[in-house]
């Protein structure tokens, strides 16, 4: 189980080269993943939007712009580094009238329940420090009939590309990401995030258990990363 303290002083740490790294280690996939989330993402003008654990804001700039200027979107993190980098580039994208930036922790939302028509997750699922509470919450804000989607790092079923894939990421990716100049540690983590974490199949059992209906699972890179959608019980 992921320590909380751990996770917040990590990301910290990378906040400043948390983007350009992305594009490295995902030998640029990253671009190709967000179009993928877009596409998933049955978002609507005027939809009230929550992205849990927003980091820099890539995924909450996209949201924003299916909401269009009738619409809301709120990023959440834990880390204020983090948010910091998000806030300078929702003022360079101009959005600032349509986004909310707030610290807070995924699992404990400080809104009221049935306050969102869809919340999101971008690769923070992994690092929470319970992944059913986290997806309970999630469930909780969302009004009946709204989805939560995810997009986070998972792991191939090909047992050749699975094998090379975590041959990468659990002993490449610590050295790789040590190169951004913040050492080892913090990749070592990201890496280290993905052993407990389910693989596709098993994160949709995990929405389905929480309550969510209709969910659904999208691989993504031979696997290497996955998209889930789930939505409320309701009208």
């Amino acid at each position: 189980m992921p320590d909380e303290r751990h996770v917040a002083e990590v990301f910290r740490d990378i906040a400043r080269v948390y983007d350009p790294m992305n594009r490295i280690l995902t030998f640029g996939q990253w671009g190709r993943w967000q179009r993928a989330f877009a596409r998933f993402a049955p978002v609507r003008t005027g939809m009230r939007v929550l992205d849990v654990g927003c980091g820099t804001g890539d995924l909450t700039l996209i949201l924003a712009r299916m909401v269009g200027p009738e619409g809301r979107v709120v990023g959440l993190d834990l880390v204020p580094a983090m948010l910091e980098v998000a806030r300078a580039k929702v003022a360079r994208a101009g959005l600032g009238d349509r986004v909310e930036l707030v610290e807070g922790n995924a699992l404990a939302l400080p809104f009221p329940d049935q306050s969102f028509d869809a919340v999101t997750a971008g690769f923070s699922l992994r690092n929470v420090a319970d992944l059913d509470r986290a997806l309970a919450e999630m469930l909780r804000v969302l009004r009946p009939g709204g989805f939560a989607l995810s997009l986070d790092v998972s792991k191939p079923t090909h047992p050749w590309v699975r094998a090379a894939f975590l041959l990468f990421f659990y002993h490449l990716v610590p050295w790789i990401g040590a190169l951004g100049g913040r050492g080892r540690r913090p990749y070592a983590w990201l890496s280290e995030s993905l052993r407990a974490f389910p693989d596709r199949e098993g994160l949709s059992r995990r929405f389905a258990a929480a309550g969510f209906v209709r969910v659904e699972d999208r691989a993504l890179s031979f696997g290497a990363a996955a998209l889930h959608r789930a939505w409320r019980p309701g009208p």
